[in-house]
């Protein structure tokens, strides 16, 4: 029996090894967007040979992942895998002193952070803002890395004003992939359902909300129905407290939900037919694509990154402008009411123009494939490999 040869590209792939890549997140957990994003960026490498990802971490929430626990920049400069990583890939938003060790690298890895923005000073309670005042300090550790994959255009714009080298920045939009694709069209009539989602912080505009939805509420009174999510356990304790003051006196019924699990949450996108969010800062805004793939128009202000991920296909208006929000509102309100009776007329005001529900819904499905899973693998793989020097990893010894 004649045993066949590999082919040259066969031998030369088996004696290929897979590219190490240390992924780099203080903490993985649930209902985090920056944890989701090194989550995906871990599932995207896992399921390429041509990558070996583990994630390097202080805490993680999901077995299912390849984790090492490390306490603190010390304890990551001697792990093992740190040292021996030929890609070491961070996860940036807030300080922490992991963030240091992009000073130093290992000696060989290349470095490259996804940029997920600083929340500004402004807008964070007096408790906080030490640890936002180092945040912005640490920023320029970025300036030691190859690259830098700002998730967002504002965020882009923000390394370009502070004076980072264009040719170094690679944007590199996140991954939405939930809830499941839902129709505006397909949703019951009556009452129009006005979720909220997102930290219960100053920055997201809860209190603006309430008093907008005042207007509202005048108008329509029991055609609509408030609910509001959000992680507790990352929220503003005295911002909490004062949403649900707010509530009490509203003069009109609020459903403060707190935290929801996965499951919960979709099910309430689904249900909904519009997603208020008047945030006064958003490096990239998850909820608003998760809102535009469950049939949801978002409202809100038009602050840094929503215009962009909202794509026109909502009401946003001047940030911090109650008045105007509250008409806003009323008028996605109004407008939802009768496209669901009538889906081909064109009754729907928003930002890129009139438009029906069914025209709207195409719209939506089209600009969120922009956001997909495949696209956002795409990216970290091609950019990895091109930092790499080659396609296919780097050769034994």
């Amino acid at each position: 029996m004649t045993l066949a040869m590999p082919s040259p590209m066969a031998e030369r792939q088996m004696a290929v090894k897979p590219l190490r890549v240390a992924i780099i997140c203080p903490v993985v957990v649930q209902h985090d967007a920056i944890s989701a994003a090194a989550y995906d960026t871990y599932q995207a490498l896992v399921a390429d040979r041509r990558f070996e990802p583990i994630v390097l971490t202080c805490k993680s929430d999901f077995p299912e992942i390849r984790a090492q626990i490390v306490h603190g920049a010390a304890d990551l400069l001697t792990n093992s895998a740190y040292l021996q990583a030929d890609v070491l890939l961070y996860h940036f938003g807030v300080y922490n002193e992991v963030f240091d060790t992009l000073l130093l690298g290992n000696g060989r890895a290349r470095r490259v952070v996804y940029f997920h923005n600083i929340t500004p000073l402004e807008f964070v309670p007096p408790t906080h803002r030490s640890v936002i005042r180092q945040s912005f300090q640490q920023l320029w550790n970025l300036k030691h890395a190859d690259e830098i994959w700002p998730v967002s255009p504002v965020n882009e714009r923000e390394l370009l004003d502070r004076g980072f080298d264009p040719s170094r920045l690679h944007a590199a939009p996140l991954a939405v992939e939930t809830p499941s694709l839902s129709y505006l069209e397909q949703k019951a009539l009556s009452p129009v359902d006005i979720l909220f989602v997102g930290r219960i912080v100053r920055a997201k505009g809860v209190l603006d909300l309430l008093q907008g939805l005042g207007q509202v509420h005048r108008q329509f009174a029991s055609a609509i129905r408030v609910r509001i999510v959000g992680n507790v356990s990352f929220s503003d304790r005295a911002y909490v407290d004062a949403v649900r003051a707010a509530i009490a006196t509203a003069g009109f019924p609020v459903e403060f939900l707190g935290t929801v699990d996965d499951e919960r949450l979709h099910q309430l996108y689904r249900s909904s037919h519009v997603l208020a969010i008047p945030s006064y800062h958003e490096g990239f805004c998850k909820p608003v694509v998760e809102a535009l793939r469950a049939g949801c128009i978002p409202v809100g202000y038009s602050a840094h990154n929503l215009p962009n991920v909202a794509g026109g296909l909502g009401r946003l208006v001047a940030t911090g402008d109650i008045a105007a929000l509250g008409e806003a509102l009323a008028q996605v309100v109004d407008g939802v009411a009768q496209a669901l009776a009538s889906p081909e007329r064109e009754c729907l005001v928003l930002d890129r123009g009139e438009m029906s529900a069914r025209g709207f819904d195409r719209e939506a499905k089209r600009h969120v494939e922009v956001f997909s899973f495949d696209k956002f693998a795409e990216t970290a793989r091609h950019r990895i490999v091109a930092l790499s020097g080659n396609g296919v990893g780097h050769p034994h010894g």
